[in-house]
């Protein structure tokens, strides 16, 4: 994105040329070409034409950025709740230009169809995990350094939003002292991005847009799409808020290995199967695998399993050791009577996690809703077992002859021969793990 604001109308022309060139070289950076190898195309066969569109915004202090913008997808791998389908679709959005959505940064998260559904359990939750920061296209700069991504881009933070009057109709505001939300935001207080205005109010029916959106595209190309999308409030009384939208393109499905046939394995060979689970993806690079014993597990001692979870999950990432991670009750709860109370940097590393439960200990299906933001941008599966389910299935007595690495009072950390096959298909809701 560029300003077009340069002193003189060559220099505009130049940048303009330059950015061109580079959408043209884009397809040889390297996160391009492993994209392009995961869905079977090399770069010799790829074909481009470039767009050139107005960015949609207006300019605040000498930035420049649109109200809101946002994407939204036909498919949702993370769906919430008994009543919440994959099918029910999925949209994020955010103040400021999209690149915090597409970076995988903290934006708001809703389902069309239930727009007025929380994703997050608490306020205080939402605080933790809503936007902090945005980005807009710089008006001052005028050298293009095409050394970098996004040359003419600044990440700020709410102080200049606060500065520029463009969270009044996207924020409440938190009450630290009470923890719960006051509604609308006035330029004091902690401001959390909501949009309940648009989605539990319909002063704009952001949902219903969207909606209509998501069903003509999918009409008119013949299979799941994703869209992108901005827009600006009005700013008079005489004006109208506006609704962009920006691209539209099919949707591919995440792991194209999903074709890959589960049918064929023998019930021996499955470590753990459950269809209730979030998440869509195919993994055989897991070998470790860490979780609370279930015989020394206490209730009554979920900070101390916290505390040694910790050490372990530490002692993982430094040396980048991806694992599974086995538990009870919920994960990340904020009762710790009700699961193991653990923050998103105590399992940063888990990439497939599991609720269990036992006899004396059952629990509904958090769904990973407790870090919610980090689950979906670092795609990790999720799976909930119930207690003597016949469509659930954990193979602990296989696990216990498993070589042990570490063991504390209350975790186990142990390592198998070779790779486990990790299957979690979003579309049948179920998920597998295959034994090496």
């Amino acid at each position: 994105m560029i300003p077009n604001k340069a002193s003189n109308l060559a220099k505009r022309l130049e940048q303009l040329f330059i950015a061109i060139k580079l959408v043209y070289a884009s397809p040889f950076l390297k996160i391009a070409k492993s994209y392009a190898d995961s869905i079977g195309q090399t770069v010799e066969e790829s074909k481009m034409a470039v767009v050139i569109q107005k960015v949609v915004g207006n300019e605040y202090n000498n930035r420049f950025y649109p109200d809101f913008s946002g994407t939204a997808a036909s498919y949702n791998y993370y769906p919430l709740g008994d009543n919440m389908e994959p099918e029910d679709r999925i949209a994020h959005i955010a103040l400021g230009l999209g690149k915090i959505i597409v970076d995988g940064g903290a934006v708001l998260h809703f389902c069309p169809k239930y727009p007025k559904t929380n994703f997050y359990s608490t306020p205080d939750i939402l605080l933790n995990q809503s936007q902090r920061d945005f980005f807009a296209i710089d008006m001052t700069k005028e050298e293009f350094d095409y050394t970098v991504d996004d040359p003419f881009l600044i990440q700020l933070d709410f102080d200049a939003a606060i500065k520029d009057n463009t969270l009044t109709n996207i924020a409440d505001t938190y009450d630290f002292d009470n923890k719960m939300l006051r509604s609308g935001y006035f330029g004091e207080g902690s401001p959390v991005i909501t949009f309940n205005k648009q989605l539990k109010l319909d002063t704009l029916p952001l949902a219903d847009i969207i909606t209509r959106i998501l069903s003509l595209g999918e009409r008119a190309m013949g299979c799941s799409i994703e869209v992108e999308f901005a827009g600006n409030f009005s700013q008079k009384s005489d004006e109208v808020n506006k609704f962009y939208l920006l691209q539209i393109r099919p949707f591919l499905r995440q792991e194209a290995q999903l074709l890959e046939d589960f049918g064929s394995v023998e019930v021996e060979q499955i470590f753990v199967y459950s269809n209730q689970v979030s998440g869509n993806l195919v993994r055989k690079d897991i070998r470790d695998i860490v979780y609370v014993k279930p015989d020394s597990f206490n209730k009554m001692a979920t900070l101390d399993i916290v505390q040694e979870l910790d050490e372990i999950n530490a002692n993982l990432v430094k040396n980048d050791i991806p694992y599974i991670l086995i538990g009870f009750g919920r994960w990340g709860t904020a009762d710790k009577f009700l699961g193991i109370p653990a923050k998103w940097n105590n399992l940063s590393g888990a990439k497939i996690i599991i609720e269990a439960e036992l006899e004396n200990f059952q629990v509904d299906f958090s769904q990973g809703s407790h870090f919610f933001q980090n689950i979906i941008t670092s795609n990790i599966g999720y799976f909930h077992l119930k207690y003597h389910s016949q469509d659930h299935k954990l193979d602990w007595t296989w696990l216990e002859k498993q070589k042990v690495i570490t063991e504390t009072k209350y975790l186990k950390h142990i390592q198998v021969k070779s790779h486990l096959k990790i299957r979690i298909d979003a579309q049948k809701r179920e998920g597998f793990i295959i034994k090496p």
